[in-house]
């Protein structure tokens, strides 16, 4: 009689678990999809002559989502180039595309730093761009794809960027020390000079 006493709570508890467990996992498939239609570009923040701006687009079509991207960072009125550009876009997507419309749309004045991110979506500052709806499920990625963009424009900061391929470099550490190199010299600094 005693072992049923304390058996029966324990069953109680485990049933219940198993309830709630189910219940939140299935409002998992409820989650935030960000479009750049329903939501109104905020004006970019402005800290001691320094604008920053992020935008996104879930749009397959490069030229369509770089665009929709950079209106949402820029805002609707502003044709300025920014002095530098962070891009990330869903595994999957056109790379070359999608660079070849940055640079149409800002020309040389911009650097670029970027890369791919998980093949389901990407992250912005107001939450996840979703592209497919399952994990490396094929069938549902094909074609999907998302890119997120923050621009920065600033008065008080230099910028650089650089890059070297492992094949071109006899180790990893002088690949780093060449890409960071070519950063600064873009930078317009040398290299005794601290960053």
């Amino acid at each position: 009689m005693v072992k049923i006493k304390v058996i029966a709570p324990i069953v109680v508890l485990a049933v219940l678990g198993v309830y709630l467990a189910a219940v939140l996992l299935r409002d998992g498939d409820k989650e935030l999809q960000l479009t750049p239609q329903e939501l109104v570009p905020v004006p970019r923040q402005q800290v001691a002559g320094t604008k920053v701006g992020t935008g996104w687009s879930a749009n397959d079509n490069p030229a369509e989502a770089v665009q929709e991207a950079v209106r949402l960072a820029l805002g609707p009125d502003d044709q300025e180039a920014p002095d530098m550009a962070i891009v990330f876009a869903s595994s999957g997507s056109d790379l070359k595309k999608i660079a070849a419309q940055l640079k149409a749309r800002f020309g040389d004045k911009t650097y670029f730093f970027g890369g791919t991110s998980d093949s389901r979506g990407v992250m912005t500052d107001k939450g996840l761009v979703r592209a497919a709806k399952k994990a490396y499920d094929r069938d549902a990625m094909e074609g999907k794809t998302a890119l997120a963009i923050m621009t920065l424009t600033s008065q008080d900061i230099v910028f650089g960027v650089g890059s070297a391929g492992f094949a071109e470099h006899p180790s990893i550490q002088e690949a780093a020390q060449g890409a960071l190199a070519k950063a600064i010299k873009r930078a317009g600094k040398s290299l005794t000079e601290p960053p």
